[in-house]
């Protein structure tokens, strides 16, 4: 019996990794289909004037939108690292999201997990380089403007603390209030 390999989505361990090998699978296809069709007009009527070369030239637009997409993840760094992951599990810390990479105008920013529960926001980062006063910042903002002004940001580098944290709002019962559109636009602005 063979073992299926079950689909990663955004927001899910490991999904960066597996992301980027389909960017780049997806890409390589897509540069393939308008060389094979220039190829076929040209070598079927000896010139370039041939309407397979026009829809050769269209079919570069959706492989150079593919290109972008394989350029960010190619750059995207993996953002939970598997010693990390298995001690957040193992430490049996619900969590929110894993692996995600945000982009904005200033600084990227990886974020190995997140928590959020009851107006608290929580990650984790595994990167020195991310400063925690933009990060905070740069959150704080994209739950102002999706409505949610109360809610506390905090980014953490230290694992054990992390873990500590998510366990005190984990123990925390819901305050019924419904985050799923605040959910929603996190994945949103991620890669």
């Amino acid at each position: 019996m063979s073992k299926e390999k079950a689909k990663i989505y955004k927001g899910d361990y490991g999904y960066i990794k597996e992301q980027r090998k389909i960017e780049i699978i997806k890409t390589l296809i897509l540069l393939a289909l308008p060389i094979a069709l220039y190829l076929i007009g040209f070598i079927s009527t000896g010139s370039n004037k041939n309407l397979l070369t026009f829809a050769a030239v269209l079919g570069c637009l959706p492989m150079a939108r593919s290109a972008v997409s394989m350029v960010l993840f190619i750059r995207a760094k993996d953002c939970c690292s598997e010693e990390t992951f298995k001690k957040i599990v193992s430490a049996g810390v619900a969590m929110t999201y894993y692996d995600l990479y945000y982009t904005s105008y200033k600084k990227n920013y990886p974020v190995a997990a997140e928590l959020l529960k009851r107006g608290c926001f929580i990650a984790l980062t595994e990167s020195e380089d991310v400063s925690e006063e933009d990060f905070e910042a740069h959150f704080k903002e994209i739950f102002k403007n999706c409505g949610y002004e109360n809610v506390t940001v905090k980014l953490f580098k230290d694992t054990d603390k992390f873990i500590e944290r998510a366990r005190e709002l984990n123990a925390l019962e819901d305050d019924g209030k419904d985050y799923a559109f605040l959910l929603e636009n996190i994945l949103s602005v991620a890669i």
